[in-house]
């Protein structure tokens, strides 16, 4: 039965579904078979955790921007309606140790495609599932990218240079779960969602974490655009089952700070309450209605 849902679900990507401008097929032999290959590895990872409802289909995924170790920083773009201007950026995996993060937006993928186009047919979305692709295939998954670096502080928010490794220093201890790299955005992995946000100019952002339990909001820009925020917030929490919502402090370097406070753009964090790989189904059952509501905004 999986394996005629997973041929079903692999098919699915083929077609247009109302209305969804899917992305072309690769035809770049070169750039394809890299994908094949980490599509590979990927559904090598997903077995592991016996995530059977979702695959990732090399035929699909687009890409410019390599990991430090070799493999594509891949993400899709669904754009129902070309001419409107009103993006939502979405991404995950950003902490490799942070599993059912990653399974929340490659279930996302399945859900606009497979199970419910009818919701999304108005909407315009980025999807980036696996920004740390290089942590994720660790042995044992880790916060930071090959480099030793955490890519939630490496951001390049306008006090970086000014606070980001006196803070990592003389709060933090040096410790290494938190190390910011050594100069603003140096990680290829932080230019690919800069790159993205810049290209799209999305009207929100979503990433997802864990294992702290809320939903987090971020933005710095008018006071009655602040309030449609916080309400927005506050709306994600009560439809993921009454979740908390919390205005969580930004940090140097991390995306709540560059995003939303320098670059003013809303931006909603959903820290998952666990981060355990099998609790990831039941992760998304609890989060999709309001990851689908953010979305067809």
């Amino acid at each position: 039965m999986i394996y005629l849902f997973n041929i079903l679900f692999y098919l699915s990507f083929s077609i247009v579904a109302q209305g969804q401008v899917l992305p072309s097929v690769t035809t770049d032999n070169a750039e394809y078979d890299k994908l094949d290959e980490f599509c590979t590895r990927v559904n090598g990872s997903f077995k592991k955790y016996r995530w059977n409802k979702i695959i990732c289909n090399p035929k699909r995924w687009k890409y410019e921007k390599i990991s430090t170790q070799g493999d594509p920083l891949i993400y899709q773009t669904f754009f129902a309606n070309p001419n409107s201007k009103k993006n939502t950026f979405i991404f995950c995996g950003i902490h490799g140790d942070e599993l059912p993060s990653t399974y929340l937006c490659i279930h996302l993928v399945r859900d606009i495609i497979f199970d419910n186009p009818e919701l999304y047919k108005n909407s315009n979305i980025i999807i980036a599932p696996l920004v740390n692709p290089d942590s994720f295939f660790f042995k044992k998954p880790s916060r930071l990218n090959a480099n030793g670096v955490d890519l939630n502080r490496n951001f390049p928010t306008k006090d970086w240079d000014r606070l980001a490794l006196h803070l990592w220093k003389n709060h933090y201890s040096s410790a290494k779960r938190r190390y910011p790299g050594p100069e603003a955005a140096s990680e290829v992995e932080t230019q690919f969602v800069v790159d993205i946000i810049k290209r799209f100019n999305p009207e929100r952002i979503i990433s997802v974490h864990g294992p702290y339990g809320f939903w987090d909001y971020d933005y710095l820009g008018s006071k009655t655009e602040w309030k449609k925020v916080k309400r927005t917030a506050r709306k994600l929490g009560k439809m993921s089952r009454n979740f908390p919502v919390k205005d969580f402090r930004v940090f140097p370097g991390s995306l709540g700070n560059y995003a939303g406070s320098d670059l003013q753009i809303p931006t909603y964090t959903l820290e998952l309450n666990s981060v355990r790989s099998q609790d990831s189904h039941y992760l998304w059952m609890r989060f999709r209605n309001s990851l689908r509501y953010i979305l067809t905004k």
